[in-house]
């Protein structure tokens, strides 16, 4: 099966070049497991959709909309790239509390960078085992950035997941990066977080200083390694469990500290075998 619904363009609309919309409106949870030819949800003989789905195989596009859906569950979908498109129906997945992703094996990234501002709800994000994925958020455009490029200092993305308790990244062979620029990110919710067998991230977090602020316009490019987090103080308020295992020669921090609890007031257990 390479698609949930498929249309064949005999309605008006789709005559007419017009995407028809799909939209689920009492649906709650959707789990799609074990589907290896599944490509996208909804197929249509559309040339704006074709276009796109033959460029990238892409699962959620803007024909369909979920406004209720709370708990989505994807595994063993390989022939999928991007689960979003980067635009969507206004209404969709803004009550998502649950995501659990595991052996997508063609993906990239998880979330398009337009994504993020619909997360306001989730609260548990599961990343398993999908061997391409490069970075949690991906840029707008979907243009790549090699982690230890020279960024510009414009100015800083922040990424706030308002209700987030519970982050596991596990087996990400390919991961480098959240996102590929300079960002800061809030999880002032955050209980747990595991990120484990990611051995291409080479430094898990790293102090986040405005160097705009501190050095003027005078530089307004640099270059970094880029850790999985840049911290701040506000960065994990409420974390009080940090797994950190298999990871390879990942340090542990990058910068002037060494001790998580430094930014991580409620930090309880704390496992990283390497270290």
């Amino acid at each position: 099966m390479e698609e949930i619904i498929f249309t064949d363009g005999l309605a008006a609309a789709a005559e007419e070049g017009i995407p028809q919309l799909y939209l689920f409106t009492k649906l709650r949870r959707l789990d799609l497991i074990r589907l290896p030819k599944l490509r996208t949800f909804c197929h249509q003989e559309n040339s704006e959709i074709n276009t796109l789905f033959n460029q990238k195989v892409i699962f959620f596009f803007f024909v369909v909309a979920f406004p209720s859906l709370v708990d989505l569950i994807i595994v063993g979908t390989g022939k999928c790239r991007k689960i979003w498109h980067d635009k969507l129906t206004m209404d969709s997945f803004h009550e998502l509390t649950l995501l659990f992703v595991e052996h997508c094996d063609k993906l990239s990234n998880v979330f398009p960078f337009d994504m993020v501002e619909r997360l306001e709800k989730l609260e548990t994000l599961h990343i398993l085992e999908c061997e391409s994925v490069e970075e949690i958020i991906g840029l707008a455009g979907d243009h790549g950035l090699n982690s230890n490029e020279s960024i510009e200092l414009k100015s800083t993305t922040k990424f706030v997941f308002p209700k987030i308790r519970d982050l596991v990244l596990y087996k990400l062979p390919k991961l480098k990066g959240f996102y590929p620029k300079v960002h800061t990110t809030d999880w002032p919710l955050l209980k747990l977080l595991e990120v484990s067998e990611c051995s291409k991230v080479e430094t898990f977090a790293g102090e986040y200083i405005n160097l705009r602020e501190t050095q003027g316009e005078s530089q307004p490019i640099i270059s970094v390694p880029q850790p999985l987090f840049w911290v701040t103080k506000e960065t994990f308020p409420s974390l009080e469990e940090l797994v950190l295992d298999g990871n390879g020669n990942m340090k542990v921090w990058h910068g002037h500290g060494a001790d998580p609890k430094q930014y991580c007031p409620k930090l309880r257990d704390f496992y990283c075998p390497e270290t």
